[in-house]
């Protein structure tokens, strides 16, 4: 008994494509590494926003579509019977997740301390004037 279902057209690609690694932990760098190419992308607009809606239409496919060929890429090598190739897109994705991972984590880290001095209020203190 199958658990998948196969659907016809795009379905059916999508499926194939998702599916078509051996192993489970190439599987698992993979999602790791499109997940991490994500978060990283929307990191970065979040970086310069706000943007304008008519931007965001027009430029919209052309910021995902670099990261959308490197996926590909790396699930061929990942999928291929060349264990030189898999090593080598599975350093790749490495390398991707952990540059993502600081990214984002150095982003987080300067934002929480800019939002902690925003939120502080500083009372300037006005010295005392005296004559003698």
């Amino acid at each position: 008994m199958s658990f998948r279902r196969t659907r016809g057209g795009v379905f059916s690609y999508i499926d194939t494509f998702l599916f078509s690694l051996n192993s489970v932990i190439a599987q698992g760098i993979f999602t790791a590494c499109a997940i991490a190419l994500m978060v990283h992308k929307i990191t970065v607009m979040l970086l310069y926003a706000p943007f304008p809606i008519f931007q965001i239409i027009l430029y919209g496919p052309f910021l995902f579509s670099f990261d959308f060929l490197t996926l590909v890429f790396l699930h061929r090598a990942l999928a291929s019977g060349n264990r030189g190739w898999q090593i080598l897109a599975g350093l790749v994705c490495l390398v991707i997740i952990s540059c993502s991972a600081s990214f984002v984590s150095l982003y987080l880290e300067a934002n929480a301390e800019i939002n902690w001095g925003r939120s502080v209020e500083v009372v300037p203190v006005n010295p005392v004037h005296t004559d003698f």
